[in-house]
């Protein structure tokens, strides 16, 4: 990823540029029956948020800062967010750190690899392996080793850079689950939850001549610290602590997708059934 922009909470007083409205759309993961189980499944129904804003304003790449400025001083941005103590901050010690994150694929061959390598079966299903854990996350199977440990074998399948795009993320995070999540014996309701979810929250055009499809939404991913201590999206730094802010241009759009991890109790990892 490139290198994080930082922007303090207390330069955002001024006359604002942008201002956002809620928009009401419709996420197949928060309505379809069989996805929202999934969701509940793995833990993340109570703790993962999607928010959609629109706003007026002309866009150019220039008024990013000004964006993201604006996003953050959002009386209704931060209500739902559950962050109102921000409105009118002038808080010197806290700071936005805001790092982009690529978004370019546009197929789920992307993942054909796991298959190719045995990690799964043909049929889908996970190889399992010794049980370790990492940061209160449970690997018990070739699939999280993959996506956890450096050591591992199969590690190297994809490189930083491709570990860094929003679909490897959005799946890492889907196959990661919450603190008490359920884990799948099957691979295909992790691939169908995040190619359903990017789907959901990117926007596609057809562009060019001849006509090509292209990604128009920009990813950002968002982290608020007071003092050099994480506060947004938590308090406490963990794969599954996270916010993105996907920005459509295109739809004068703004999308936040957050996910908190909630600690079991105790300091110690529940062991599954």
């Amino acid at each position: 990823m490139d290198s994080k922009k930082v922007i303090l909470l207390s330069d955002i007083q001024y006359l604002k540029k942008y201002e956002f409205k809620p928009v009401d759309k419709i996420y197949k993961i928060l309505i379809e029956r069989d996805l929202k189980d999934y969701l509940m499944k793995w833990y993340m129904d109570k703790s993962f948020r999607i928010f959609t804003y629109n706003f007026q304003d002309t866009y150019d790449t220039a008024n990013k800062d000004q964006l993201f400025k604006d996003l953050f001083h959002s009386e209704v941005i931060l209500k739902d967010l559950g962050y109102q103590s921000w409105i009118n901050s002038k808080d010197e010690k806290t700071r936005i750190e805001i790092e982009d994150v690529p978004c370019t694929i546009l197929s789920t061959e992307f993942f054909d690899r796991i298959y190719e390598n045995e990690i799964v079966l043909h049929d889908g299903t996970i190889r399992k392996c010794f049980e370790e854990y990492m940061d209160d996350i449970v690997i018990a199977d070739e699939l999280r080793n993959m996506l956890l440990v450096e050591e591992s074998e199969n590690y190297p399948l994809y490189t930083e850079k491709e570990r860094a795009e929003f679909l490897f993320l959005i799946f890492k995070h889907i196959c990661l689950g919450g603190s008490l999540n359920q884990y799948e014996d099957n691979i295909n309701p992790y691939i169908l939850m995040a190619k359903t979810l990017y789907k959901d929250v990117i926007c596609v055009r057809k562009t060019g001549s001849p006509k090509k499809t292209t990604i128009m939404s920009q990813v950002s991913k968002v982290e608020v610290l007071n003092n050099d201590i994480p506060i947004y999206p938590s308090h406490k730094h963990h794969e599954q602590n996270f916010s993105y802010v996907i920005h459509s241009p295109t739809l004068k759009e703004v999308t936040i997708l957050h996910h908190t991890w909630k600690p079991t109790g105790g300091g110690t990892t529940q062991v599954r059934e």
